[in-house]
C-alpha cells in the first residue's frame, strides 16, 4: 500500500518547491514543463508496470486474448470496446507480453493529459498534483475509462476555437474506448454558455430537488430511449440494478461535491470569464458540479461522468491561484491584497489535493507488485 504515496510525496516536493515548476535550462516558457513531464512519465511507469491492481485490471489482461485477427475486433464477443479490442490485436499479433495492454492505455491517458498541461496550465506541476486523484481512480483501475477521457482533453483547443468537425473526430476515438465519452458532447457548447451566479445556483437547486424525489434517473432513461441509443439504455439499466456493488447513493454534502462547488463560487466571484477558453473552464466546473447532483443516486456515475468534465479543473485551479488572474475590478483586489490572498490560496490547494489523494490512495490500497508481467 505505501507505494502509492510515492507519486504524492513526489508531486507534493515539487509543487511546494515551486508551484510554476522548475526551469532547467532557459526561461523561456518551453522549458518549464520538463519537471512536469518527468512526473508524468513516472505516472505513466508506476501505473503501467505494476502487476496487481482491482476493478478491471486483471479483465484487462485475459479479455484480449481472443482478438487475433482484425476482424476480431468488430465482431468481438468479449464486451469490450473497440479501442481496447484494437491495441489487444496489435499486442497479439506482435506476440507482446499481456501487461502491454495496460502499458499501452497509460500511455494512451496520461500522455493526452500531460499535452493538455503543456499546452495550457499556468502552473503546470500543481495540475499534476491536482491529477493525481482522477489518476488513482481511473488509471489505476479503469483504463478505459482513463483513455476516453485522457483523448476528450486533446479537444480543447478546438472546443475554443469552434472547429466542430474536428472536435467531433476526437469525440469518436474517445468513444472508441468507452461510450460514457458521450457525455462530454457539451463540452462543445461551453464557451458561449454565459450564466450568471445567480442563475447558476438556481439550476443546481432545481438539479437538487429533482434528485431528492428520484426524478433524474426517469428523465435519464426516457432521454436514452428517446433517442434511440439502445446500447447506452441497456448500460445505464445495468448500473443501476441492486446488485451491483456500486449502486448507492450520494450525500448532496459529499465534501468533493463542496469541493467543485467552492471552485465554481470563487471562480465566478472574481470573474475570471474574459474569453472563451476561461468560460469553458468556469462552465466545466459548473456542469460537473450539475452532474453529481443529477446522478447521485448512483455513485458510480457520480465519480464517472462527471469527470469528463471535472478534468478540466487541472486548468482552472491554477489560474485561480495566479495573481494575474484576478481582473482590477473584482472582489477579491478590491477587499484584499492579491499577493496573500494567493499565497494563502496555493497552500490550501496543495493541501486539498494532497488530503484527497491520500483518501484515493487508502481507498484502492491492493498488495502494488513490480514488473510481474503476464504473457499469453
Amino acid at each position: 500500500m505505501y507505494a502509492y504515496f510515492v507519486p504524492i510525496i513526489l508531486a507534493c516536493f515539487f509543487t511546494i518547491i515551486n508551484p510554476k515548476s522548475i526551469v532547467l535550462n532557459t526561461g523561456r516558457k518551453k522549458h518549464y514543463y520538463n519537471i512536469t513531464g518527468f512526473f508524468m512519465l513516472f505516472l505513466i511507469l508506476f501505473a503501467g508496470f505494476r502487476g496487481n491492481g482491482s476493478a478491471d485490471y486483471f479483465v484487462y489482461l485475459k479479455s484480449g486474448r481472443n482478438i487475433k485477427t482484425f476482424s476480431d475486433i468488430l465482431n468481438n464477443t468479449i464486451h469490450m470496446d473497440y479501442g481496447y479490442c484494437f491495441l489487444s490485436w496489435i499486442i497479439n499479433m506482435l506476440h507482446m507480453p499481456a501487461q502491454t495492454i495496460i502499458i499501452f492505455m497509460n500511455i494512451i491517458s496520461i500522455g493526452c493529459v500531460a499535452k493538455m498541461i503543456q499546452r495550457y496550465s499556468q502552473m503546470p506541476i500543481m495540475s499534476a498534483l491536482i491529477f493525481l486523484p482522477f489518476f488513482f481512480q481511473f488509471d489505476m483501475h479503469a483504463a478505459r475509462t482513463a483513455c476516453a477521457m485522457g483523448i476528450l482533453t486533446l479537444a480543447v483547443p478546438y472546443i475554443i476555437e469552434r472547429k466542430p468537425l474536428k472536435f467531433l473526430v476526437i469525440q469518436g476515438v474517445a468513444a472508441l474506448f468507452h461510450p460514457e465519452a458521450l457525455i462530454g458532447l457539451a463540452l462543445y457548447f461551453l464557451p458561449v454558455m454565459n450564466l450568471s451566479l445567480i442563475t447558476s445556483m438556481f439550476i443546481l437547486v432545481i438539479d437538487i430537488i429533482l434528485s431528492t424525489f428520484n426524478l433524474t434517473e426517469t428523465i435519464m432513461l426516457k432521454l436514452l430511449s428517446m433517442i434511440g441509443v439502445q446500447s447506452l439504455y441497456v448500460r445505464f439499466l445495468s448500473y443501476t440494478l441492486e446488485s451491483n456493488p456500486m449502486n448507492y447513493g450520494t450525500n448532496i454534502f459529499d465534501p468533493r461535491i463542496l469541493m467543485y462547488l467552492a471552485i465554481f463560487m470563487y471562480a465566478k466571484i472574481v470573474r475570471i470569464e474574459r474569453d472563451k477558453y476561461t468560460r469553458f473552464l468556469v462552465n466545466a466546473s459548473f456542469v460537473t458540479i450539475f452532474m453529481m447532483y443529477f446522478f447521485r443516486a448512483h455513485a458510480i456515475f457520480v465519480y464517472r461522468l462527471s469527470s469528463f468534465y471535472g478534468i478540466y479543473s487541472l486548468l482552472l485551479i491554477p489560474i485561480l491561484v495566479t495573481a494575474d488572474s484576478l481582473p482590477k475590478d473584482s472582489v477579491v483586489r478590491a477587499v484584499y491584497k492579491p499577493a496573500i490572498v494567493i499565497r494563502n490560496l496555493k497552500y490550501l490547494v496543495i493541501v486539498l489535493y494532497t488530503f484527497l489523494s491520500v483518501m484515493y490512495a487508502v481507498r484502492i490500497s491492493v498488495p502494488y507488485k513490480l514488473f510481474e508481467l503476464t504473457y499469453w
